[in-house]
């Protein structure tokens, strides 16, 4: 067997494991599909720009296997939990992923709200709770209008993105405890919980290292290959997923921080260069215009 009928067995094979994997991952964690489709259209849009007869064919040959059991998984996933006696589930119970959208559309951030949370609890049957959330939906995009509605989105990417310690000390219930002072653990303390006389650097070495990353993403642009683009896509997918969703938080962007921290060496090289010569041009222009004085 050549070694080219080995390496399409392979890819077939990667093929058939990426959609069950991809499905498998939307039972867990629905969101985290989102990288995976990013990979999925960046893919088809490489693929396409193949050269040849063949090199298309073969590449519609392992979308066919990759979707193929991707449904299959599905399908059998359904199944399994449809038929399972495990846990008894209550249906009418459910909450509706419409209610999510109600949520990220509410108050300035678009972040929980306790109003609409308490409210699927009270409403009994699922349609009525479909009902209430596109209710609330309409009269919140009457209340803001267009314009309003886009400045509202701009401002909740910022509350989505802003925070380097992604909500840390923000909510929830956090441990006091009394370490004498000599313990090296009473020193990391002092940095990370509420009461410590050190969390305000903690907060500020966060936020310096999160506007260093961001930095590094925003001046690799030029870096393209298709790693780096399905994880740009995926990073835009998971952006627009917050938005359309219950968001508000910076902590929510810790399901996507994994292609963060896989781009960010990825692109470095590049994103040094384009800074090198943006510092470059900018000495120069500052030489030229004491030179004129």
């Amino acid at each position: 067997m050549s070694s080219h009928s080995f390496n399409l067995i392979y890819r077939i094979l990667f093929s058939v494991m990426a959609g069950v994997a991809t499905v498998i991952t939307y039972y867990i964690k629905p969101s985290g599909i989102i990288p995976a489709i990013a990979f999925i259209i960046v893919g088809i849009v490489y693929l396409c720009n193949i050269p040849g007869k063949k090199q298309l064919l073969r590449a519609f040959c392992l979308l066919v296997f990759l979707f193929g059991s991707g449904a299959i998984t599905f399908v059998l996933g359904q199944n399994i939990i449809s038929n399972q006696k495990y846990v008894s589930i209550d249906k009418s119970l459910e909450i509706p992923s419409i209610h999510f959208v109600n949520m990220g559309m509410s108050g300035t951030t678009g972040a929980y709200n306790p109003h609409d949370a308490l409210m699927m609890a009270k409403l009994p049957k699922k349609q009525d709770k479909i009902a209430y959330s596109k209710k609330m939906i309409r009269k919140r995009l009457k209340q803001r209008g267009f314009g309003g509605y886009i400045s509202f989105l701009i401002r909740k990417q910022g509350y989505n993105t802003a925070d380097g310690t992604f909500g840390w000390l923000g909510e929830g219930t956090f441990i006091f405890t009394k370490i004498p002072a000599s313990n090296w653990k009473w020193w990391a303390q002092t940095f990370t919980y509420p009461d410590g006389k050190n969390v305000s650097v903690f907060r500020f070495i966060s936020q310096l290292i999160w506007i260093s990353l961001v930095g590094i993403l925003f001046f690799g642009w030029k870096y393209h290959d298709l790693v780096s683009d399905g994880l740009r896509l995926s990073l835009i997918g998971g952006f627009l997923f917050l938005l359309i969703f219950e968001g508000g938080r910076s902590r929510y962007l810790i399901q996507f921080l994994p292609s963060i921290i896989i781009l960010i060496p990825i692109v470095w090289q590049s994103s040094k260069e384009t800074i090198a010569k943006i510092l470059l041009a900018t000495g120069l222009k500052k030489m030229e215009v004491s030179q004129n004085a």
